[in-house]
């Protein structure tokens, strides 16, 4: 701010190279399912401040040959996200606006009441909803997700991103055994005495709480849909909480639709800012056509096998 010296929006970025080209992003690497500026809460940019803000970061960039932010929300707390309106539509989330207790059901009651009668089998074979507090509770409940993604996936045949890049795993780890200013790291879990049936980690902070991992346990359960469950039992939780926004994390998996989210499209912007980035959007999108014939041609050799 100009007046006062305050700082009204900060922008993180890191600059890195994939193969030879330089691009700048948001440093989620990979990590991270929704991404935006910082900006004070007490002094939000106006739109003329943003604009001229945004302008100076732009002209200050050097040595890039590629811009891409992804995953950039529409809104900062309760302030439309001014830098959404520069962004054209990338991925898709789900989430859930929740009323308070005396405003009616939740949207998702019309799901619970399918899974009524296995969750009630679930609590007749001494099955409960757990909320896990403390931090050391938490770190524990990341590594039972560690552990029981990697069964589960295993078992599918399919890579497990916990298990993909070095330091996923220990960057939930940490994660859950500190404490944001705002924010809080919250586990969820369906257990018996001596077993995690299901669990759930999760951020919530300002009204909204988000869905990070979430797994399954023993093959014996799947049966009785645990996952869902636990799902159903943390939108309640939220709700009876005071939380007014539920958002089921990253990616568009079939079980998320039947809850009857609200689909939110998160914007990306992506600038080449040379012909070196002219030419690297070039190489991605033909090695990205030679895969997809790649795929086309292996399917349609298995139908003929």
């Amino acid at each position: 701010d100009s007046i006062s010296g305050a700082v009204v929006m900060l922008v993180p970025h890191v600059r890195y190279w994939r193969g030879p080209f330089r691009v700048l992003s948001f440093p989620d690497f990979g990590l991270a399912d929704l991404a935006s500026p910082f900006f004070s809460a007490e002094l939000f940019p106006s739109p003329e401040q943003f604009a001229s803000a945004w302008s100076a970061f732009m002209d200050g960039l050097s040595s890039v040959d590629v811009f891409d932010l992804r995953k950039i929300v529409p809104e900062v707390g309760q302030h439309q996200n001014p830098l959404y309106s520069l962004a054209n539509e990338g991925e898709r989330v789900l989430c859930l606006d929740l009323p308070e207790r005396n405003e009616g059901a939740p949207p998702h009651t019309c799901e619970f009441k399918k899974l009524r009668s296995k969750d009630k089998k679930l609590r007749q074979l001494g099955v409960e909803f757990c909320p896990v507090d403390g931090s050391e509770q938490c770190v524990d409940l990341v590594n039972t997700i560690h552990e029981q993604r990697h069964l589960r996936f295993e078992q599918l045949g399919r890579s497990n991103s916990l298990d993909e890049r070095s330091g996923f795993i220990d960057f939930y780890r940490d994660l859950a055994s500190s404490r944001r200013d705002g924010v809080e790291i919250k586990g969820f879990g369906l257990k018996t005495e001596d077993e995690i049936v299901a669990a759930y980690f999760a951020l919530i902070g300002h009204g909204v709480i988000n869905g990070v991992l979430i797994s399954i346990g023993d093959e014996a359960w799947h049966r009785l849909s645990p996952g869902m469950i636990l799902t159903s039992d943390v939108i309640t939780w939220a709700r009876q909480n005071g939380f007014r926004k539920f958002s089921f994390g990253t990616g568009m998996q079939a079980y998320k639709n039947r809850f009857c989210g609200t689909e939110i499209h998160l914007g990306r912007i992506c600038k080449l800012l040379n012909l070196t980035g002219v030419i690297f959007c070039a190489s991605r999108y033909f090695i990205k056509e030679i895969k997809s014939s790649k795929h086309i041609h292996a399917s349609a050799e298995d139908r003929r096998g």
